[in-house]
């Protein structure tokens, strides 16, 4: 396996041969990695490592190590063979001739392997990971069909049907798991030192309804968050017995809404961090998502819910300009302002970044989540939203009434093939050029904006930068921006290309 590749490494001789020079930062981040991995012997460790590698990533974006060490840490995780197949190919991009070119090309047809025999198989309601001495359990999903049998997040997996596990691949551990519908499972595992054996019924397998794309936690950013329409997300297993009447509700409402919506359904046995971040504690479980953000949410199976709440999302809504996010330490609780976007309502009123939003149209806003708050918020173009927020300073909260504007713009919209990420203390990167776009010849991930058109661009938030960046299709711009290893910035003018219909 490539996780045992890693072990037989010495870091300085490796580092010795990068073509891009390595900060101490990503240096640091990369050894504090290795240890973790070379001694995962739990879940933890192994995030550990995932987490370090990432940072190295983030402080190195050019460098091929990083990537390298990245990739072999998520191949242990079947949950994660999405993400581990982009840091190899990433590594493979920017060292081409690497010595271990071909056992990397071997993992990644490894992992495709496995992504493709897991769109085929059923779920038993816990992940796994490899780690440098076993198969442990990674997760537990509360209500599968193992949480009544005892098995716990860390025991170690030791055999399956009496079969050991010792030498056996993850894709070969998985297809031990799988097998016909209703048939038992037996686990040998270990914990604290002790075995145990635990047994579970094999889930149905469930096809995916038409319409319904089935994802892998690794495709959530490509495929959910950067999709260019309101998207549906159905959380469901192959052991949930409610989950067939879910998935088929979403199919009826893909099917009334072509192309406006995407529809697409997660298995939550290979996406623990995902549900955890979702906030899913059931399945089936429901999330609309647009411009990137969860908007609003369903449980259960209720077809005529879901209806609604689909037909809902694809409302024309307007906007008000604010970019929201949760309070932090030193606030009270709830959602503050980060940014008011220039030339909507909100950049015109009296409201501020950093005004904590308290009600909406006399509704209370401050025990909801961001998510909640943002549904809240949502109305029609055309009408009004009465706010009151605190402010710091001042003694009794103020009132503001903004009415919703048109999203549409009047002249055609250029591209320029950016995508950006906020990376907190250093300000708005480049995190991807799009392929023939105006960016991909000029810009790289990791460049840093600092003007654009002579507006410093340093203390404004993501959406904020965005919308400077925005103009009609043959319009330039002229960016100033700092890339690592070059001494002074860069300026870089970019003409927006027009967007294809």
């Amino acid at each position: 396996m490539m996780r045992a590749m890693i072990v037989s490494l010495l870091l300085p001789g490796l580092l010795a041969m990068t073509q891009t020079p390595l900060s101490e930062a990503a240096r640091g981040h990369l050894q504090a990695g290795i240890a973790a991995l070379q001694g995962a012997q739990s879940p933890d460790d192994l995030n550990r490592a995932i987490e370090s590698f990432g940072d190295a990533v983030k402080a190195a974006p050019n460098a091929a190590e990083p990537y390298f060490f990245l990739g072999t840490a998520l191949a242990t995780s079947r949950s994660s063979s999405k993400p581990a197949l982009d840091a190899f190919r990433r590594y493979l991009e920017l060292a081409p001739k690497a010595p271990d070119g071909e056992v990397v090309r071997a993992e990644i047809a490894k992992l495709e392997a496995l992504r493709a025999w897991r769109r085929t198989s059923g779920g038993a309601g816990f992940s796994i990971a490899a780690l440098g001495k076993g198969f442990f359990i990674r997760s537990v999903f509360p209500n599968s069909p193992v949480t009544q049998t005892g098995l716990r997040r860390g025991d170690r997996l030791l055999s399956i049907n009496k079969k050991p596990l010792e030498g056996l691949s993850l894709i070969q551990v998985t297809q031990l798991l799988d097998g016909p519908a209703d048939t038992t499972c037996i686990l040998g595992v270990e914990r604290g030192g002790k075995p145990l054996l635990i047994a579970f019924k094999r889930a149905v397998l469930q096809p995916q309804p038409a319409g319904v794309v089935p994802i892998e936690e690794g495709d959530f950013s490509d495929l959910v968050l950067r999709a260019p329409t309101p998207v549906m997300l159905v959380l469901w297993a192959p052991w949930c017995p409610f989950c067939p009447k879910a998935l088929e509700a979403a199919s009826a409402v893909a099917a009334a809404h072509g192309g406006r919506l995407k529809v697409v359904s997660l298995d939550v046995d290979d996406g623990p961090s995902l549900v955890t971040s979702l906030r899913v504690t059931g399945i089936p479980a429901v999330r609309f998502l647009a411009d990137g953000r969860v908007v609003d949410g369903l449980q259960g199976a209720d077809p005529a819910a879901m209806k609604a709440k689909a037909e809902a999302l694809l409302r024309p809504v307007g906007r008000l300009g604010l970019e929201l996010g949760p309070a932090t330490v030193e606030d009270a609780p709830g959602v503050v302002i980060k940014s008011l976007l220039p030339g909507t309502p909100a950049a015109a009123s009296e409201l501020k970044p950093g005004d904590r939003l308290l009600a909406a149209d006399g509704l209370d806003l401050t025990p909801l989540t961001l998510s909640q708050v943002t549904v809240a918020l949502r109305g029609a173009p055309g009408t009004a939203v009465a706010l009151k927020v605190a402010r710091s300073g001042m003694a009794e909260p103020l009132s503001v009434a903004l009415l919703r504007a048109p999203r549409e713009v009047a002249a055609p919209e250029g591209r320029l093939g950016l995508g950006l990420k906020l990376v907190p203390g250093s300000g708005v990167m480049v995190d991807r050029t799009l392929p023939g776009s105006p960016a991909a010849s000029k810009l790289r991930p990791g460049d840093r904006l600092l003007e654009a058109d002579g507006q410093d661009l340093r203390d404004l938030g993501l959406e904020q930068v965005k919308a400077r960046l925005r103009g009609p299709a043959g319009t330039a711009v002229t960016l100033k921006v700092a890339r690592m290893g070059a001494a002074e910035p860069l300026n870089v003018t970019l003409v927006r290309q027009a967007v294809a219909p």
